[in-house]
């Protein structure tokens, strides 16, 4: 269980610091809306880094994915049904939001990249997050405020909010495959793109990022076997990556093959697309720890950033795009070996050493027992002008 928060140079690439933690899993990055602030949110803790010394301002007891308020007074973390309005200045909670939707919501079904540019939503951190609900749809909430905004059309992944343009994006990698669609906040359809068809039969393709405009969305769907990073699934793991009007659908500009396993963001001015690496499911799918900068407008990469050896669940840029912040949450041994065991675990019968190591587990775990945390660390490479 260990995290790390890595604040790179957008320009150069060059690393410019990075905080680390033991003991708990970093999920959620997020700059302050004056920059010299980072937010980052681990599983059990939430903790403010001072961008300009590099130390640590201030730890909050409720850790999952938080926002700043337009004027960086104070922060909404977001719980399982409900979210605390927290003090940014004393850590005080000062107000328990009742989250919409029976369910609650869920983490691993929320997306952070959606964007708000309009003149009755002044949301500086630029982000909507959907709540997960009992029914067939989501909950739109303002990140900052926790209120609900919008209706998302599914509850299922595969759905973006575009705040600038009031629109919610959907397209695969569910049926409709090879389909992307467009709903008002009232899940109302207002637009339907029929996208590219890949190259492998029966797999559908996937949305992947909106610009911070609205005006742009990134799609990925199956390429040939190859790209980066060939092996036994590249057939299934490549995906073909391109740039659409997202008001038209018509696409702007091919970004070549790369490994399926990316998150994408846009950069604020949609002038770069940043792939991000994530894990495959199977050790030989596990591709290397590095992040992507590709020119949007003519397809060229034009930086590789290494990220550490991280997964990257979380990106966050600054106002002007100058600075980019990544969360590390898994190391790629870690899973490397993770994928090997559970081959291993597929065996029948199941062999010998894996049956005591996971016994040996089980009774770890029943006694709670858990390793010591140590206090945060950073590295500062440089301070915020």
């Amino acid at each position: 269980m260990v995290g790390e928060a890595r604040l790179y140079d957008v320009k150069t690439g060059a690393l410019l610091g990075s905080l680390r933690r033991y003991g708990d899993n970093l999920r959620h990055v997020r700059f302050s809306p004056d920059g010299k602030l980072a937010l980052l949110g681990f599983y059990n803790k939430s903790v403010l880094w001072n961008l300009g010394n590099g130390d640590v301002a201030r730890e909050l007891d409720q850790g999952g994915i938080a926002h700043f308020s337009p004027d960086g007074a104070h922060i909404v973390i977001y719980g399982e049904r409900h979210a605390t309005r927290v003090d940014s200045i004393t850590g005080k909670a000062v107000e328990t939001i009742q989250l919409p939707g029976g369910r609650g919501f869920k983490s691993g079904y929320t997306r952070i990249n959606a964007h708000i540019a309009n003149a009755e939503q002044h949301d500086a951190s630029g982000t909507l997050i959907y709540n997960a609900d009992e029914s067939n749809y989501q909950a739109i909430v303002d990140a900052a405020t926790g209120q609900e905004v919008g209706l998302c059309p599914s509850n299922t992944r595969g759905c973006i909010v575009s705040g600038a343009t009031k629109t919610v994006l959907h397209g695969g990698p569910l049926h409709p495959v090879n389909v992307v669609r467009v709903f008002d906040f009232n899940r109302k359809e207002i637009a339907r793109f029929e996208m590219p068809v890949g190259a492998v039969e029966g797999l559908g393709g996937e949305l992947k990022a909106v610009s911070r405009d609205g005006k742009q969305f990134l799609y990925a769907r199956p390429a040939k076997e190859g790209g980066e990073n060939p092996g036994p699934q590249a057939r299934y793991r490549t995906r073909h990556y391109s740039v659409h009007d997202a008001e038209t659908g018509k696409e702007m500009q091919a970004l070549g093959d790369f490994d399926t396993n990316y998150r994408a963001h846009f950069s604020p001015d949609a002038r770069f697309v940043v792939l991000l690496p994530t894990f495959g499911h199977h050790a030989d799918d596990v591709r290397d720890p590095e992040i992507l900068v590709i020119n949007a407008a003519t397809g060229a990469v034009d930086r590789r950033m290494y990220s550490g050896p991280w997964a990257l669940p979380s990106l966050d840029f600054d106002a002007d795009g100058s600075r980019m912040l990544v969360a590390g949450a898994m190391n790629v041994e870690t899973w490397r070996m993770s994928g090997a065991w559970r081959h291993l675990e597929s065996q029948s019968p199941m062999p010998r050493k894996v049956v005591d190591t996971l016994k040996i587990l089980k009774e770890d775990r029943a006694k709670d027992s858990a390793a010591p945390e140590t206090a945060p660390t950073s590295k500062r490479k440089s301070t915020v002008p």
